[in-house]
């Protein structure tokens, strides 16, 4: 299988690229404004590598290409508030780039959503109940606009696969620092004190490991056709925002935490259900205390 990776350097992607199996030929599409050089660093994999945005990919560089990861993306979901034009840049790429995918006759494109679409009453999400769709910010918006999107240009000769991820953390080489535990850690690392809504301790929320997310890929990847043209929510388990700083606690017992209140807002507490993917076969492995520990002495060799 020959696969194209964009967004390829990014905290996913540098997983990515050193978890496929030899066997399969990966192509990497990053225009480095990340300037995530390291993510190249000590590969022991031949990759082909292109310096270009998704909006300059061709039909030539399309020509051969079994299967499309498409990674790239404005992925701040906090400042997502006041980046309109980043958001629809990310909508208007991903359905070019799935017209594309159609006229070169590429078999499949694999999606990152987010977990994050969801949002109602209703405890535990499922993937196929729109009733629970609720996008709790602009990014999560426009992922569920691409969703759509995906699901009209998408599902005959070029098949499409949504994965539904719950909060990146863990670390990788191109690895991210904007989401809650990998933003912790780092803050830990730095003696920052972390400031944490007092309100928001007891939310549950779904929680998915980088390395888990980059086995789930693979995994439906190399699967039957059975497994395309679904959606499916992804993660390593839910946890409360307490069960985060409690493991964290156990690292750096002076832990400073500054409880304030504040308004929530796009905020829900819920539990994500991951029944479908499991029932493939696939089951995560990524324990949250074990890799905040990693994280941490990554960071600052705290164990």
């Amino acid at each position: 299988m020959r696969i194209m990776i964009t967004g390829g350097l990014g905290h996913i992607g540098s997983c990515l690229i050193r978890q496929i199996p030899d066997q399969h030929d990966v192509i990497v599409v990053d225009n480095l404004s990340s300037q995530r050089y390291c993510s190249l660093f000590s590969l022991t994999r031949k990759i082909t590598f292109l310096e270009k945005s998704v909006e300059d990919i061709t039909a030539s560089d399309l020509g051969n290409i079994d299967t499309v990861i498409h990674l790239a993306a404005y992925t701040n979901a906090a400042k997502s508030f006041d980046a309109k034009s980043a958001l629809a840049r990310n909508v208007k790429d991903a359905k070019d780039l799935a017209l594309k995918c159609v006229h070169a006759k590429v078999k499949a494109f694999l999606f990152p959503s987010t977990a994050s679409v969801y949002g109602s009453d209703v405890e535990t999400m499922v993937e196929d109940d729109e009733s629970l769709i609720n996008p709790q910010s602009p990014y999560a918006l426009s992922k569920w606009k691409i969703e759509n999107l995906l699901k009209e240009t998408l599902g005959n000769d070029t098949k499409f696969i949504i994965v539904r991820f719950g909060t990146i953390f863990g670390s990788s080489p191109g690895m991210g620092f904007q989401t809650a535990i990998n933003k912790f850690c780092f803050q830990v690392s730095c003696g920052v004190p972390l400031t944490v809504w007092r309100e928001n301790l007891e939310f549950m929320r779904p929680y998915l490991g980088v390395k888990d997310a980059c086995k789930s890929i693979i995994h439906l990847l190399e699967g039957p056709e059975s497994y395309k043209n679904k959606t499916y929510n992804i993660l390593s388990g839910n946890y409360n925002l307490s069960d985060i700083i409690e493991s964290l606690k156990n690292k750096v017992p002076n832990l400073e935490l500054n409880l304030i209140k504040s308004p929530l807002i796009n905020q829900h507490s819920y539990k994500v259900s991951d029944t479908k993917i499991r029932s493939t076969g696939y089951v995560p492995t990524q324990d949250l205390n074990e890799e905040i520990s990693n994280t941490l002495v990554l960071l600052s060799g705290i164990k």
